[in-house]
């Protein structure tokens, strides 16, 4: 991200992701690790409640919050334990038309996300 991103760019991550995205870049997150902060709290329920839903919503969310990158996790999609982020919002059912599920599955679907970057861990939209 370092090497093909303008530095001072906004990225959506999860919130475990965004305090190294800050330590080690020039980027700043829409959620930082100051969980502690109802309003972060509030923001990253939003957040996680966004993926699940259709791409629209997620794409208003980073919107609302100067989001320009999104940085996609496997862990949104395929995991399911008790401290999943599915587990959290309560979607341990995941429909095709969301986000998430074209975020993992089907990129090319997507209207508002565009793929720059995938590794084994995470994509990059």
């Amino acid at each position: 991200m370092n090497k093909n991103l303008p530095p001072g760019s906004v990225i959506l991550s999860n919130i475990g992701f965004a305090p190294e995205i800050v330590q080690n870049s020039t980027f700043k997150t829409v959620l930082h690790n100051h969980y502690e902060a109802k309003d972060i709290r509030d923001k990253t329920k939003e957040f996680y409640q966004a993926i699940y839903e259709d791409e629209e919503v997620l794409w208003n969310f980073a919107r609302k919050y100067g989001a320009q990158y999104l940085i996609y996790h496997w862990e949104f999609l395929l995991d399911k334990s008790k401290n999943s982020v599915r587990y959290q919002v309560d979607r341990m059912t995941v429909f095709k038309k969301s986000a998430c599920y074209k975020l993992h599955f089907r990129e090319k679907e997507l209207k508002h996300f565009e793929l720059l970057y995938q590794n084994e861990y995470y994509r990059l939209f």
